[in-house]
């Protein structure tokens, strides 16, 4: 099951950097009115958001809860947007690819014990969620944001 996980995102993310490098300049510094952030803030956010759920799943399955708070979440990306607002697209793209490589390694690695591993999270109130969620939010969270900057760019 890790595996066809890992090659379903890794088919995703192929999508969101192939049109990464396909933006134009100004395309890059369009603001995606449903983001309130530009085209390549939101690339970046959405690499970033690939290193939080690494570590997230990394603590999850070591058997630490993890105990974000949604608020806490919307103030490191409020911070985010501010200190990438200038980076290069060639830069971004590489955090992309990078963080994105990470994290299809780790969705391979995982064992169908550890996908079944139930801890607190606190992104969801706190709940029990199961590893497969976490692996399931990353693909969501870059594919919604995708969707955002596609409508933004109308393409």
């Amino acid at each position: 099951m890790a595996v066809e996980l890992a090659r379903d995102f890794d088919e995703l993310v192929a999508e969101i950097i192939s049109f990464a490098e396909s933006c134009s300049a100004e395309e890059w510094r369009t603001l995606c009115p449903e983001e309130e952030r530009t085209v390549g803030v939101v690339f970046d956010h959405i690499a970033d958001g690939y290193v939080a759920v690494d570590r997230w799943i990394t603590s999850h399955i070591a058997g630490r809860p993890v105990l974000t708070t949604p608020d806490a979440i919307h103030e490191a990306n409020a911070i985010h947007a501010r200190t990438v607002a200038d980076r290069p697209q060639a830069e971004t793209i590489a955090h992309l690819r990078e963080s994105a490589l990470r994290t299809s390694d780790l969705f391979a690695c995982l064992t169908e014990e550890q996908l079944h591993i139930a801890q607190p999270f606190g992104p969801a109130g706190g709940l029990p969620v199961e590893t497969t969620r976490l692996v399931a939010l990353a693909s969501r969270h870059g594919s919604s944001h995708f969707e955002s900057i596609r409508s933004a760019l109308g393409r």
